[in-house]
């Protein structure tokens, strides 16, 4: 029986070679596209939900009123653990992070950087229960040196050898001269990829060596609520706990805002999280509104199509199916014949979109940026879809030649007397028209989109990121050498400028306030610090607006500022130059205005900026050099760093490259939506022009008759196309419509 329902399949392809490849293969591409898109909208789903308590775990977000407007920071006090716990009976458990800055670990005369280390609170394992590899995660934070290291890291440090007990010596680059020894005291399992933050390391709490310094927003706070808690009376008993913290911290220290709270389930941080400083990147809610639709409009389209091409050829199966029932064959045995028959198409075209997604499923993840795998398709909710689109394509494709040509009489059928299918015809035409609509659709965004990245290209940034190297991660050594490095790069004839700084343009800056000295403190306004050194400006090509930048040689620049436009609109200076402003306690002079500038993605406001220079905080040197041999040049530059620090392994970017990859989201967005469309309109073309071939094919006769009474070839494709001009011109609008609809949410 199987032998036949083969053979039968495979003379029906034979005899309509051309349609059945189009119906097979567009249908499997389209398939292919639909499943990639959906595998990458599961893995965007898929944050956080590992943890066995993730329904009732909750971070706790600080917003507050900057320059009068709410601002959400991902960061919040040291009392939302110390005292808010205590003050709220739903909580079961707390505790918090504070992130290091660039650590680096040292072990058998190794060095080991570009490590994610946390200082966490001894109850992290409380909120989040982690696999133990070695060790007691629950006891392993307890003493103040201890240290718990992920899998790969341990692996990395010690190889095979036992972990535990090791001591490793730590500095982070804020502290050069302060190392200290830990003892490893546990190992966990790596975190998956798919969770909001990471790390490679934990350190103690009470380790962490300027406790002191972090009076303010500092540390990620996360909430375990009680099993049997009310979930919203929690909620509500935590803001108001939180918001009293915050108006007593406001009160002592003098502020004119108090901190605010904004509760967040953990499942809901990595795609909706608006705060600012999150631990990890951040997912993007509307690239899966996007994704979906397309992959939507993919699947609509390639089902029409395989759909439309099996009505279409309905009318050539009449024949088939009058002799077949002149020969006895029953309704139920034509219903099901064609039935198999669908769903063999359908199978065929699932088995080729599966092998097309197993060769494309890695390098579409490396586009994206995402560890994708076919591991997503065995997922219980994704293959129950796979089963549900597999029917509805076999089940819609074969409906009509089962149920519609098997009720046919057989003397009608070989008569050519039979129905001529209006419903069947104004059901095809309708398809048709939905496939135009659906291309339209995606022709117009596409420009849309094309057009938006020649804007994104030609926008200017307000200084000139180009021939600027930007070395980060410096070690110690480094950063207390700057003034000598600076030096010996300088009598480089290929090098134009050298400065040092605790931040550069695209990175992040420590958040202040600041007012006008004299005024009262309700009038200070929030702002972006940036603690710079001499030549900061000329390195980056900023343009002054008034005044001048740092001069090393003036000791009285270290009480100096500089601001951007945007801070003195804020503080209301007419007369910046001269002013004296307040961020501590003493008051500053304002020696310079620099133009505003993008100092992160266009899509953000320009707010207020602030340049300092009364702490050296060398955290990166940038170096703006000649284009005409730049490989060259670095290799002088690294040579100059080696002399200072033989260890250090150069780390560096040029800022141009830095600020492409900013919106490198952007860009990627932009070529998968066009890729999609672009798929999406060649199979519309690629059914539309099948549909009208077999159109065309079953009208021969007809045509024939007309050109033997007189009719020219002009005539006879009007007739052809005047029955769907109107269709067309109606569809286009409406399209046209949407398409600006879309148009303007998508710019929004």
């Amino acid at each position: 029986m199987l032998n036949v329902r083969r053979k039968s399949f495979i003379r029906t392809i034979k005899a309509h070679k051309w349609t059945s490849f189009v119906t097979i293969f567009g249908f499997a591409v389209g398939l292919a596209a639909a499943l990639l898109l959906l595998i990458f909208i599961q893995h965007e789903l898929s944050y956080d939900r590992q943890w066995p308590n993730a329904d009732r775990i909750y971070r706790l977000n600080t917003a507050v009123m900057e320059n009068n407007s709410q601002v959400e920071y991902s960061i919040s006090l040291r009392q939302a653990y110390t005292e808010l716990p205590g003050m709220v009976p739903g909580i079961e458990a707390a505790t918090q992070l504070y992130r290091t800055l660039n650590p680096e670990i040292n072990f058998d005369n190794r060095r080991f950087r570009n490590l994610k280390i946390f200082y966490a609170d001894s109850t992290f394992f409380r909120v989040f229960h982690m696999h133990a590899v070695a060790g007691d995660p629950m006891q392993a934070l307890q003493a103040p040196d201890a240290l718990v290291l992920n899998q790969s890291t341990a692996k990395k440090l010690f190889g095979d050898a036992n972990p535990i007990g090791q001591n490793v010596t730590v500095s982070e680059y804020v502290l050069p001269d302060k190392k200290q020894v830990f003892r490893v005291s546990a190992v966990v399992s790596d975190l998956p990829k798919t969770t909001h933050f990471n790390f490679d390391a934990l350190l103690p709490m009470r380790a962490n060596a300027y406790m002191d310094w972090l009076g303010g927003l500092e540390f990620f706070t996360y909430y375990t609520l009680k099993k049997n808690a009310p979930v919203k009376m929690t909620l509500e008993n935590i803001d108001k706990a939180y918001s009293r913290l915050g108006e007593e911290w406001a009160k002592s220290n003098g502020t004119s805002y108090s901190p605010k709270a904004k509760l967040i389930p953990l499942r809901d941080i990595y795609l909706h999280s608006q705060a600012r400083y999150e631990l990890g990147n951040t997912g993007d809610p509307r690239m899966i509104r996007i994704f979906a639709m397309l992959t939507g409009l993919i699947l609509l389209i390639a089902i029409a199509n395989f759909v439309n091409l099996f009505l279409v050829q309905g009318n050539r199966r009449s024949l088939e199916t009058g002799i077949r029932k002149t020969l006895g064959a029953t309704r139920l045995q034509l219903v099901r014949h064609f039935m198999k028959e669908s769903f063999l198409f359908t199978a065929v075209s699932f088995i080729i979109a599966l092998y097309v997604v197993s060769m494309l499923v890695t390098p579409f993840g490396n586009l994206v940026r995402r560890p994708l795998s076919m591991g997503a398709l065995l997922q219980p909710d994704f293959f129950l879809v796979m089963i549900g689109l597999f029917l509805l394509t076999a089940l819609l494709a074969g409906a009509y030649p089962a149920w519609y040509l098997s009720r046919q009489r057989p003397v009608q059928v070989l008569k050519g007397t039979g129905s001529k299918g209006k419903q069947k015809q104004r059901l095809r035409k309708g398809i048709v028209l939905a496939q135009f609509a659906i291309c339209m659709l995606l022709l117009t965004n596409l420009l849309v989109l094309q057009k938006q990245v020649t804007y994104m290209n030609s926008m200017p940034l307000g200084f000139d990121a180009r021939n600027v190297v930007s070395y980060q991660n410096l070690s110690p050594q480094l950063q207390k050498s700057f003034p000598l490095i600076k030096n010996d790069l300088q009598h480089y004839p290929d090098i134009k400028a050298v400065t040092g700084a605790h931040s550069r343009p695209g990175k992040g800056a420590s958040g202040q306030s600041i007012k006008c000295f004299g005024k009262p403190d309700d009038s200070r306004i929030s702002i972006r610090e940036v603690r710079v050194q001499p030549d900061y400006l000329k390195t980056y090509d900023m343009q002054l607006m008034a005044g001048r930048g740092f001069d090393a040689s003036r000791p009285t620049d270290r009480n100096a500022v500089v601001l951007n436009e945007a801070a003195v609109r804020e503080l209301g200076l007419t007369e910046p130059i001269g002013s004296q402003i307040v961020m501590f306690n003493d008051p500053m002079e304002v020696i310079g205005v620099v133009r505003d500038y993008h100092y992160a993605s266009l899509r953000d406001p320009i707010k207020p900026e602030i340049f300092t220079y009364y702490r050296d905080q060398i955290f990166n040197i940038s170096i703006r050099i000649n284009t005409s041999e730049p490989h060259k040049t670095i290799a002088e530059i690294n040579r100059v760093f080696a002399k200072y620090d033989a260890g250090y392994a150069p780390d560096y970017v040029f800022l141009q490259d830095a600020f492409i990859a900013m919106y490198g989201g952007e860009y990627r967005l932009i070529q998968l939506v066009s890729a999609g469309s672009i798929l999406a309109i060649i199979l519309t073309i690629l059914g539309l022009a099948s549909i009208t071939a077999i159109t065309i094919q079953q009208r021969t006769k007809e045509i024939g008759i007309r050109k033997t009474i007189g009719a020219s070839s002009q005539e006879i494709v009007r007739m052809l196309v005047s029955s769907e001009i109107k269709r067309l011109l109606v569809t286009t609008v409406l399209s046209g419509l949407l398409a600006l609809w879309t148009i303007q949410k998508w710019l929004e």
